[in-house]
């Protein structure tokens, strides 16, 4: 596959301080997932890598919970009673914000907020990739089996070529990833690659890259990163 930067943009999905901080609602919960993968580090590498290659980076985030414009749905999402019960993702609060390693940067684009699970459905962010004239997605973020393969899966509907970062997405439980990233993606997506994979097919399709990305990890808050327990 030829990641040409003019058709192809690196969607990052929930990057957000529930996930991924240490004080976060869901940190504790998908924490050994993290460290299995060395979240923080290969993310932070990919992202770096595609802006460095030119690629354009999309931010698809999660709804923000606010009592007085959450959606009146009569069955409710896992996700959905999350925020309504315990304030996942609150508009007002720390959880909703960007994680501080993940903060959009002035060329990066941002989704509108999906609702439930695809960063598609009830949003704009096809219309901001058909603008872009964007065909080819590669995808990662939070969490493997849900936000992650329904946008991917919403994707392929829609006709884009799929690529998902096998070692840039996390889940609650090592058999989840294992469903998701072994047994559910190959029979979606049209690539799988891990973070490495993909620094090379760049490299070799367009070696005039002009930022570092081997260094990468090194801004990365260590309190907050994929050693906290």
């Amino acid at each position: 596959m030829n990641y040409d930067p003019s058709t192809t943009a690196f969607l990052v999905v929930d990057p957000l301080n529930d996930f991924l901080s240490r004080f976060g609602k869901m940190r504790a919960s998908i924490n050994l997932v993290i460290k299995d993968v060395k979240l923080f580090t290969k993310l932070k590498t990919a992202m770096n890598a595609a802006r460095a290659h030119g690629l354009k980076v999309v931010y698809v985030p999660h709804y923000r919970y606010d009592r007085k414009t959450a959606p009146k749905r009569k069955f409710l999402h896992p996700s959905q009673l999350g925020q309504k019960f315990v304030g996942l993702f609150s508009a007002k609060g720390y959880g909703g914000k960007w994680h501080r390693d993940f903060v959009p940067e002035p060329t990066d684009l941002i989704a509108s907020e999906h609702p439930c699970s695809s960063g598609f459905l009830g949003t704009n962010l096809h219309e901001l990739l058909q603008e872009k004239g964007i065909t080819n997605l590669v995808i990662a973020g939070m969490l493997t089996n849900t936000c992650v393969e329904s946008t991917a899966r919403t994707a392929i509907d829609l006709g884009y070529h799929v690529t998902i970062l096998s070692d840039s997405v996390v889940t609650w439980t090592r058999a989840d990833q294992v469903a998701g990233v072994q047994y559910a993606y190959p029979a979606i997506c049209h690539e799988i690659m891990t973070v490495s994979e993909f620094q090379n097919a760049l490299e070799t399709q367009h070696p005039s890259g002009t930022r570092n990305t081997t260094a990468a990890g090194a801004s990365i808050d260590k309190e907050n990163s994929d050693v906290y327990a």
